[in-house]
């Protein structure tokens, strides 16, 4: 037997406890140590002795912290990542019925390529043939509604839902929705909407109080949008499910705090999920120098999760087998002209597209689709021999394009994560 290359032990770390914490990166299993556990195991790494407590042994190898000494991690990392990347029985579709937009968000990565286009019933047409074509392999279609303002066009949304929803019916697909909007058109009407189309949840951004979020998230027309925006968050509650992310950068990160406690003032902690989101400078459309780091954005997420009572749960620093949609294979963006992306980011950015539903041969960018397909951490010197490998497998590929920051902030920080859920464990 040998002990797994992704363990991470820490030892005296709990308050008036003498356990020991074990987690493994590549199975995500999370367990105490007796004092007895930690004496057997530190005897089998330094000493090379045998396990004698043979039920120890037994959970030791259900969670991965022990292996067969002819198991190879890195190949197994492998082999899983490949698995998921090219499984063709999921397929998970980003669609921007319009890249219209009615705010001009200070940081937005679509600036220049906002078009007041909305899809046409003949790109509605290829989306849905597009699905069917695939739909006797598929087992499950997850759909994101994104823009610009997806709101702007309800009525292609409400198409392409009901086409959908009827296609999987048909061929028994799991199907499953949500949206990635900024809030303003969404009233109670609206919201019911959504759920008659079977939209599961809903994306808001909410950048901090009245004043920092009106100046960062204005109208087109400079207008302010915090209180029409609460004012739909109070009319929609108990309607769907609404996650509240607040993109952070050093401008407003003081001030995050306060729009938790209008939150908790107007009675909404209840019905909404509050996540942090980094603000980065994609496509160069924003200030570098005004972005966190990610290790001080890491820091910064926990004591904000704490601060506020946000169930850390939400970040227990879970293994993946691929980053994201862009390095799946039956993962796509698809944009008001049925042109088609690998990454949100690069929307309606012609030589990022990597597809199209207009031309009969795909991919027309068969270069793009390689550098998201076919990259390979487990062969990366930066990341082979890295023990957070199995939680970010290589980081975001649209980083790595634009030569940023990979890593994830568990990086920085994994002990305190961990500590944090240990903790919630034990107490529950």
């Amino acid at each position: 037997m040998k002990l797994s290359q992704y363990n991470f032990i820490y030892t005296n770390v709990l308050k008036n406890s003498n356990v020991s914490v074990i987690y493994n990166a590549r199975t995500g299993a999370l367990a105490v140590l007796t004092p007895q556990n930690y004496s057997q195991l530190k005897n089998l790494e330094e000493h090379n002795l045998p396990i004698t407590d043979k039920n120890f042994e037994k959970q030791l190898l259900q969670c991965g912290y022990l292996l067969p000494k002819d198991f190879d991690e890195l190949q197994q990392i492998k082999y899983d990542m490949l698995q998921n990347r090219f499984n063709p029985v999921y397929m998970d579709l980003t669609i921007a019925p319009t890249l219209a937009c009615n705010f001009r968000c200070i940081y937005c990565f679509e600036k220049g390529q906002r078009r007041s286009q909305t899809m046409s019933e003949q790109t509605i047409q290829k989306i849905i043939s597009f699905v069917r074509a695939q739909a006797n392999h598929l087992e499950e279609l997850s759909i994101t509604w994104y823009g610009g303002e997806p709101l702007l066009a309800l009525p292609q949304l409400e198409s392409i839902s009901k086409q959908l929803w009827d296609l999987c019916d048909e061929f028994h697909i799991n199907y499953s929705s949500s949206i990635i909007t900024n809030g303003y058109l969404l009233d109670v009407n609206t919201a019911n909407i959504l759920k008659n189309n079977h939209v599961d949840e809903i994306q808001i951004t909410i950048d901090g109080p009245k004043p920092i979020h009106d100046k960062r998230r204005p109208l087109a027309n400079d207008g302010g949008t915090f209180d029409t925006i609460m004012e739909h968050l109070l009319q929609i509650k108990g309607i769907l499910p609404v996650n509240i992310r607040i993109n952070t950068d050093y401008e407003n990160r003081e001030q995050i705090n306060d729009v938790m406690d209008f939150f908790r003032k107007n009675g909404l902690m209840e019905d909404i999920t509050v996540y942090l989101g980094l603000v980065t400078p994609s496509n160069g459309q924003y200030e570098g120098s005004k972005c966190m780091t990610d290790k001080a954005y890491s820091k910064f997420n926990l004591r904000f999760m704490q601060d506020n009572d946000i169930p850390l749960m939400y970040l227990y620093p879970a293994p993946k087998n691929n980053y994201c949609t862009a390095d799946h294979v039956n993962s796509w963006v698809i944009d008001p002209h049925g042109d088609m992306y690998k990454c949100w980011i690069d929307i309606g950015i012609p030589k990022r597209r990597a597809a199209s539903l207009k031309t009969e041969e795909q991919p027309v960018n068969l270069p793009l689709r390689n550098h998201y397909m076919l990259y390979d951490p487990t062969e990366d010197t930066r990341c082979k021999n890295c023990k957070h490998l199995p939680l970010c497998m290589g980081g975001c590929p649209h980083n790595r394009m634009e030569n940023l920051n990979i890593c994830v902030q568990y990086k920085y920080n994994l002990d305190e994560y961990l500590m944090e859920c240990t903790k919630i464990l034990l107490k529950n």
